[in-house]
């Protein structure tokens, strides 16, 4: 057999504890061996129960069992060290021994200290789970893979700590809150841990358990959790010095954030206890509310030695080595114990009794590597209102670490996007925080209205080995809203003829906003002498009246709001001729026209075919000049191939330069490239212009080494001068005319070494052909038509062609228009494929090279719709309220454009102060025509948590719908929510009656405790009311016969009624209440101190006033209701002169007051005198009386 972690338990656990073995199995690399007791017991103790036949199982595992040893011993099963059943007073059923432990106080490390000859060093890694039954075992084990299966986040950077002591002393709280500072201080917060740790501890003035902290902070602290709590103070089996005295004061608000859990005091790991169980056991699985994973605690009374200097030895070797098990970890610190201070008895004891509750294999979940977070709640932006005007965005980040702190630096890359730009891109390098550090971002955002992102990344280039990358990345999303006017406009320049200009109003309001705009406008763009309009702003938009305008004109005009610190808008124009959407003509922006080989004429206002100059230019180049020749049309090269030996030809177009017909005469054979060339020339008809050029050498390939050769003399027939005297690697070009006179043509030659030869020429005629493209139109939901106006002459043509642009700026060729007339119909383009289009006219001339003519193009087409709102039409009915209260949302949603918006989303988010978003409200808007809006009244319930808030309208969410400006379908409303801290209240009644302390009830009493509260927060949560009677938990899980609980929407809130059975003796109902904010009744509860008799007892007689005139009352108290009650009142002589018999209806528990008027028993006044009475109670087959005396005095 080999196993490094053997489990030692009970057959009474085997289905637990197989389950448990598997699941060790496949999440530890280790083999396992389970044995249970009763086969120890038959092999190492004749059948007996004992445990030193455990310690020679485990003996003879580690000597004789394959190599390597065992190195884990967890033990699963609860322990006594009441082997015989001796002691009395113990809970029912008694606690059994599943396994047991060594001694009292006992032992598990006993169990593998075999090796006494010096000092009793353990062999092995000691845990024990101490489980009485299968289901607490299952419950280990859900929490120990919940444990190992938990991503790190900021728990596991957080700790908390607990500082006791005796309040007489201050010597010893100052001892023990140094010796958890130093663990604090010295090793938490420094590298590598870089950990957050909370200390609470013992104060003297004021008198505190846990020191300068509000209730809330300790609250908020425990409710957060610690990786680890480490306890140092005075304890006993179940409780701790400073009040926590049930493990439901620790419990932290997270099903996954479970702790280990140190105390080096007293007793508290004493799980063999067989009247109480440990704060260890309930801890680690015995209550459901105990969270930790790992319980370090004495079995033992604790020492101050060890208990105030093993926190610091224990947890500098637990964090120093994160790869250890916690089980080596804590072994490995009683060593350092023993060899820092020796091996005196305490230190003996504490390497005894200290011991492990859980499983030791387990390793504590302090990171191993770094590992850094940035999420949306870490970017804050600190400008509460952002506008175009500002130059920049300022953000706080909170750049954190939630692992191992033990690398220097980080990259962090800041991204600001707006529209899909990229504004700003800026790679830090920054101190790598130990958990948590704060800077300050810039993003710049002048003139950039709408919706922007920023993103951060944390190490972009993947620098840092971390626990995880898939938490290095977030963005937010903000607002920057416009305070300016803007122009309502598809176009800005090609526009016709306006007689109303819609212009946006501001979407926020600032304080320096005036009420009125001022427009103007003007015949040039200097806006020399313009015609100025003052006019007050409308809802959303602004609409400014055009008259009295020239026709055939072309304006500009801007505007802004009516004050000189505003900024005038960008200048628009529109040329006042027709009525079309777009309008173009010879008031046109000449770098908004592409030409090509057409000219604008300003006398005639149109566009026509241009003058051409066309070039031709030769070179050739000699083996020892360059070697080519070549034929260039316009930069063009014509030869396919410029490197060759011998002579290129072409033949020539005279009137338009363009070379055609190329040929080649190369290559070695000299005889027959000279005679095609000879065939070639000859050939040709007179007067045929021919280009000739030479590349390399031509001599020996074509015209041979000498002069006058039949090739030569054919060339000179084109005119040449200079072919006779090529030679060998010579350069040579010609444009030769077939019967031209010698030297009558254009032609080049240079000898070997003096570089190339070369002709330029060149002739300017009128193109045949040419096109302009005009600028694109955009803006359309629709396309409809469009109209031209042009002049072609006979044979001419003028073409117009369309072209689509989809959103990615594809371009796509979508055919000739046919017109009809001077109009044509464009509505078969599909708008929403191609949003923009533009047009390109192609010229033709006629045979006699006279151009058509263009002169304007106008198109109709739908404009976008424009969907809006703004400060004027949005309204909030608080700006502050209480937690609990419903805030009020109203606004209109306008469409200023001049098309219908069809089917688009409205949507109302509430952003929380952590960057986090809620969606609060959704509606679809089938259709908003043109110049409509509609109304929109949204509640909101701030029950679900204080602080800053924000409503953000969010029109056509989806982005369904194209309109000129995104940014006024965003508006932000801030809000805050203040925390209701009105505490609530508790009344508790028996029966129906308020009790005195010290007051009788009934052994079957109605409990009631109410709870009253005036926040606006339903409380819905059974935990709302804790009641413990005698100091003992009243839980609504276990007692659902006997408690149950009502919610109300009016007070009490909560009424719990409690019915329990109760026993003769004296009782403490304490009564706790939090209302569902957390806000407490009373810190200190309510209590009740009540008695319970199930015997019917007569206990303080009396009558007052006594003496009297006349009127009196009797009062006494009621152990129970009794069957019958009578009061006889005599004269001192023995005569009865009165009989009041009360009934059980008008009798109450505990005290009771009867009337008396003072008359007998025929109604008349008696006499002044002492007289006797007695008070007789019947209760069953018991009858008890009291007599007393009263007097009359008038």
């Amino acid at each position: 057999i080999q196993a490094d972690y053997i489990i030692v338990s009970n057959r009474m656990l085997e289905p637990s504890v197989t389950a448990y073995e598997n699941f060790i199995l496949n999440n530890y690399e280790t083999n396992i061996q389970t044995t249970f007791v009763d086969d120890i017991y038959d092999e190492f103790g004749y059948g007996y129960l004992t445990p030193e036949s455990i310690r020679e199982f485990l003996k003879y595992a580690y000597n004789y069992w394959q190599s390597p040893k065992p190195s884990y011993l967890t033990i699963i099963g609860d322990a006594t060290y009441d082997y015989k059943d001796y002691l009395v007073d113990v809970p029912s059923p008694r606690k059994k021994i599943i396994v047991p432990s060594y001694g009292n106080p006992v032992s598990d490390v006993w169990f593998t200290t075999w090796d006494t000859t010096q000092v009793d060093i353990q062999q092995m890694f000691v845990g024990r789970i101490p489980a009485n039954n299968n289901e607490e075992v299952y419950h280990y084990l859900d929490k120990h893979q919940t444990y190992i299966n938990r991503g790190f986040d900021e728990w596991n950077k957080k700790f908390l700590f607990f500082s006791g002591g005796n309040p007489n002393l201050v010597s010893e709280l100052n001892q023990i809150k140094q010796a958890n500072d130093v663990v604090l201080n010295s090793i938490i917060e420094p590298s590598p841990v870089g950990g957050s740790g909370i200390h609470f501890y013992k104060t003297i003035d004021p008198p505190t358990n846990y020191g300068p902290f509000t209730f809330e902070e300790i609250q908020d602290g425990i409710d957060e959790g610690g990786l680890f709590i480490s306890y140092i103070g005075h304890s006993g089996t179940r409780t701790w010095d400073n009040g926590i005295t049930d493990v439901d004061n620790l419990e932290n608000a997270y099903n996954d954030r479970l702790p280990l859990v140190t105390d080096n005091g007293c007793s508290t790991g004493k799980f063999a206890e067989p009247d109480v169980d440990a704060f260890g056991e309930l801890f680690i699985n015995q209550d459901e509310r105990g969270q930790a994973i790992i319980y370090v605690g004495n079995t033992s009374l604790g020492y101050t030695s060890t208990a105030f200097r093993m926190p610091e030895v224990f947890y500098n070797r637990l964090i120093a080595n994160p790869s250890e098990s916690v089980g080596k970890t804590h072994y490995l610190a009683k060593m350092d114990n023993f060899n820092q201070h020796g091996f005196g008895t305490v230190n003996r004891l504490y390497n005894y009794t200290n011991i492990l509750l859980g499983d030791p294999i387990i390793k504590f979940a302090t990171p191993e590597k770094p590992n850094f977070v940035v999420k949306p709640e870490f970017i804050r932006i600190l400008e509460s209102v952002l506008t175009e005007n500002d130059d920049s965005a300022n953000f706080e980040l909170i750049v954190t670490n939630m692992g191992r702190a033990d690398i220097d630096s980080v990259n962090i890359l800041v991204t600001g996007y707006h529209s899909d730009s990229t504004l700003s891109n800026v790679q830090l390098n920054l101190s790598s925080p130990l958990f948590k550090d704060t800077i300050n971002i810039v993003i710049p955002i002048f003139g950039l209205v709408g919706e922007h992102t920023l993103r951060v990344e944390m190490d972009p280039d993947n620098l840092v080995d971390e626990i995880s990358k898939d938490d290095n990345l977030a963005s937010i999303n903000f607002l920057v809203s416009s305070t300016n006017l803007r122009p309502v406009e598809a176009e800005n320049f090609y526009t016709s003829s306006r007689s109303i200009i819609t212009l946006l109003n501001p979407t926020i309001q600032s304080e320096e906003n005036p009420d009125n705009i001022e427009f103007a406008i003007s015949t040039n763009d200097s806006f020399i002498n313009p015609i100025v309009q003052i006019k007050g702003l409308d809802s959303l938009a602004t609409r400014v009246a055009l008259n009295g305008l020239n026709p055939q004109q072309r304006y500009y005009w801007h505007t802004r709001l009516n004050s000189e610190q505003f900024e005038w808008s960008s200048t628009y124009s529109f040329y006042n001729e027709n009525e079309y959407s777009w309008f173009l003509n010879s008031s046109f922006k000449a770098k908004d026209i592409t030409e090509n080989q057409v000219n604008f004429d300003s006398t005639s206002n149109s566009w026509f075919i241009s003058l051409i100059n066309n070039e031709l230019k030769l070179t050739s180049s000699g083996a020892n000049d360059g070697e080519f020749g070549s034929i260039q049309y316009n930069g063009e090269e014509i030869l396919p191939n410029t490197f060759y030996w011998g002579i290129a030809t072409a033949e020539l177009d005279t009137v338009t330069l363009v070379p055609s017909n190329e040929k080649y005469f190369v290559g070695l054979s000299i005889d027959e490239n000279a005679d095609s060339l000879i065939n070639y020339i000859g050939s040709l008809a007179i007067g045929t212009p021919l280009i000739m050029v030479i590349s390399s050498d031509a001599a020996q390939t074509v015209l041979g080494y000498n002069g006058g050769t039949p090739v030569r003399q054919a060339i000179e027939t084109l005119g040449s001068v200079y072919i006779d005297s090529v030679r060998y690697r010579d350069s040579w070009c010609m444009i030769g005319i077939k019967g031209a006179s010698t030297g009558g043509v254009l032609e080049s030659f240079s000898r070997r070494f003096n570089g190339t030869a070369s002709i330029d020429t060149s002739k300017e005629l009128l193109a045949d052909t040419g096109f302009i493209q005009l600028p694109r139109i955009k803006n359309s939901v629709n396309w409809q038509s469009v109209f031209k106006s042009d002049s072609i002459a006979a044979g001419s043509i003028l073409d117009y062609y369309v072209r689509g642009i989809k959103s990615d700026n594809v371009i796509d060729t979508l055919g000739t228009i046919s017109f009809t007339g001077d109009s044509a119909d464009i509505s078969f383009i599909n708008a929403k494929v191609y949003p923009q289009i533009d047009f390109i006219v192609n010229f033709t001339a006629n045979s006699s090279f006279d151009s058509p003519k263009f002169y304007s193009l106008g198109v109709n087409f739908v404009p976008l719709p424009e969907l809006g709102t703004n400060y004027q039409v949005v309204s909030s009915t608080a700006d502050t309220v209480t937690i609990g209260e419903d805030v009020g949302l109203s606004f209109y949603v306008y469409n200023v454009g001049e098309s219908t918006a069809d089917s688009f989303n409205v949507k109302v988010e509430i952003i929380n102060d952590d960057n986090s978003r809620n969606t609060i409200f959704e509606q679809i808007v089938d259709s908003l025509g043109s110049e409509q809006r509609k109304h929109f009244e949204v509640n909101y319930n701030t029950s679900s948590g204080a602080g800053a808030k924000t409503f953000v309208i969010d029109i056509d969410s989806d982005k369904q719908i194209t309109e000129l400006y995104e940014d006024n379908n965003f508006y932000t409303v801030p809000f805050f929510i203040k925390q209701d801290t009105t505490s609530p209240t508790l009344k508790i009644s028996f029966d129906g009656n308020d009790i005195l302390d010290g007051d009788y009830i009934s052994p079957k009493p109605e409990i009631k405790i109410e709870m009253s509260d005036e926040s606006l927060i339903p409380i819905t949560d059974t935990s709302a009311v804790t009641i413990f009677l005698n100091d003992e938990p009243v839980y609504y899980a276990n007692n659902q016969t006997t408690l149950s609980i009502e919610f109300n929407e009016e007070n009490p809130k909560a009424v719990v009624t409690y019915t329990p059975e109760l026993e003769d003796g004296e009782y403490i109902l304490k009564a706790f209440g939090q209302n569902s904010l957390g806000n407490i009744a009373d810190s200190s509860g309510l209590e009740k101190h009540f008695l319970v008799s199930n015997e019917a007892k007569l206990l303080y007689v009396y009558n007052y006033p006594n003496p009297t005139s006349g009127e009196t009352y009797f009062t006494f108290k009621l152990t129970q209701i009794p069957d019958e009650m009578k009061i006889k009142i005599y004269t001192i002589a023995g005569r009865l002169i009165k009989d009041i018999n009360i009934p059980a209806m008008d009798l109450s528990y505990d005290f009771n007051k009867i009337y008396w008027d003072g008359r007998d028993e025929d109604g008349d006044i008696i006499a002044n005198g002492v007289y006797l009475y007695k008070v007789i109670l019947t209760a069953g087959d018991k009858t008890e009386d009291v007599i007393q005396k009263l007097a009359i005095v008038r």
